[in-house]
């Protein structure tokens, strides 16, 4: 199994419990495999292909920060029994630990971990892009959603939607949620002509700045 093929089971399971759930979410600069969140509570599940060192440590180091509520570990179904000394360490640092099936179904192989008081309100980190936009969890690299790539990833599917036709900046601004401040339509405009060229093509049409997707010809 991949780390892809955990995160529908895994999201199937925390919506269950009343979780909204969220993949590849950035907190204070780490990236959160899964994320969920309901009033009082909230929760960060790590995924990993086989139950490993490094599984773990990503939940201490969750843990230790009091980055959320609850902290999970989630690896596929295991072929032998899980060692009595990990599961010891899992039950005294607090972390809670679940194991997919290939057939999805989840098996709750630890059920404590701790409820904590969290430092850090994990739903400032949840911004309506985040709610807009439907991402694969379990995509090291690149389903780790930034601001910027959120705000790229909304733009791009808009002017796709308007086909060959000439968009203007302050359309886009309109119909598009960004993630910048201050000066939006300099700093938009600005990423489309010098990051997204691959992409996006710009043009000055009747004194304004337009946008649309590059047209492919034949």
């Amino acid at each position: 199994m991949k780390e892809t093929d955990l995160y529908e089971p895994v999201k199937k399971w925390l919506e269950a419990k009343g979780y909204k759930v969220f993949p590849e979410i950035e907190l204070r600069g780490t990236r959160a495999d899964v994320v969920g969140i309901k009033e009082g509570s909230s929760i960060i599940v790590e995924l990993k292909t086989s139950l490993s060192r490094d599984l773990i440590d990503q939940g201490l180091r969750w843990r230790s920060r009091g980055s959320a509520n609850l902290i999970y570990l989630a690896s596929p179904k295991r072929t032998r029994p899980i060692p009595e000394d990990i599961n010891d360490l899992l039950l005294k640092v607090g972390l809670g630990l679940i194991t997919v099936h290939p057939d999805g179904c989840i098996e709750h192989i630890q059920s404590k971990s701790h409820l904590v008081n969290d430092k850090y309100d994990i739903s400032k980190s949840i911004t309506p892009l985040h709610e807009e936009i439907d991402i694969q969890g379990g995509h090291y690299g690149g389903g780790y959603l930034t601001g910027y790539k959120a705000t790229i990833m909304m733009v791009q599917k808009f002017l796709e939607s308007k086909g060959s036709q000439w968009v203007s900046i302050d359309d886009i601004i309109a119909a598009c949620k960004t993630h910048y401040t201050g000066n939006v339509r300099s700093s938009l405009a600005k990423s489309l002509k010098e990051w997204e060229h691959g992409w996006c093509e710009h043009s000055v049409r009747k004194r304004r700045l337009h946008f649309r997707c590059k047209v492919v010809k034949k």
